[in-house]
């Protein structure tokens, strides 16, 4: 029972890991990702996210969520994003929510590159 506590609150973490992602052209382009720690929270999700998928394959945070499900009745396999966004039966597969991923990760550093050449020489 505490495995599952547990892997509830990955799962909200997790939740909050992708909706950040999904939102970072929107933040770029308010320029919030120009602030202190907004800069952090959405730079380092984004970096902490790549890092995962190019060392382990997947995100973390799934195969930390999955190990705690595992032997459940909760237990899924396949990616975060799908598994969630399935169960609201909008179609999504692990490799549309990569692309989904990358293309709003993408979107974001356009705009983010864009501020900063109309700013002048601003930081990034």
């Amino acid at each position: 029972m505490a495995l599952l506590w547990l892997a509830l609150m990955v799962a909200l973490l997790h939740g909050v890991v992708v909706t950040i992602l999904l939102l970072f052209p929107v933040l770029a382009a308010a320029g919030w990702l120009d602030k202190g720690w907004f800069r952090v929270v959405g730079l380092g999700t984004a970096g902490l996210t790549i890092a995962s998928f190019a060392l382990l394959g997947g995100c973390f945070l799934t195969y930390w969520e999955q190990a705690l499900r595992a032997g459940t009745a909760s237990a899924y396999s396949g990616g975060f994003l799908s598994h969630y966004v399935n169960k609201a039966r909008i179609p999504l597969t692990d490799q549309g929510a990569l692309l989904l991923f990358i293309f709003m990760l993408s979107l974001g550093v356009i705009i983010i590159a864009l501020r900063h050449r109309r700013d002048g020489a601003g930081r990034l």
